[in-house]
């Protein structure tokens, strides 16, 4: 199985402040990013 090694992100566009971007990848990291992990194991 092909993974991801590195993975980009612009949180920051637009007019959108920078907690608005802060808050963004933080609920990225947290909700979306073990997701990955899971699928990752899963594929073992």
């Amino acid at each position: 199985m092909a993974g991801v090694n590195y993975m980009t992100m612009d949180v920051a566009f637009g007019g959108i402040t920078f907690e608005e971007a802060s808050r963004t990848a933080e609920l990225f990291a947290r909700d979306v990013m073990p997701a990955f992990r899971s699928v990752r194991e899963a594929a073992r």
